[in-house]
């Protein structure tokens, strides 16, 4: 996972512009998600405040959801 003080020193930012959105991706399997997701709660929290900015925070879940319907269709 990458170190959040480096999502804080965004070029972007330092020169002024507005970050309103912050994609961390995905690759959350179901397997370890609890860890994951305690862990990007933590780092959600020390960038806000941080940074002292209000943006909005969103994940791809999508191999959370598709891996295990992945897994039942290839068993039939």
């Amino acid at each position: 996972m990458i170190e959040i003080e480096t999502i804080i020193d965004i070029p972007g930012l330092r020169i002024g512009h507005a970050m309103y959105l912050l994609d961390i991706g995905g690759g959350i399997s179901a397997s370890n998600f609890d860890a994951m997701a305690s862990s990007i709660r933590r780092c959600i929290d020390k960038f806000k405040y941080l940074c002292r900015i209000d943006v909005e925070i969103v994940a791809e879940p999508g191999r959370y959801f598709a891996a295990g319907q992945e897994l039942l269709v290839m068993h039939r």
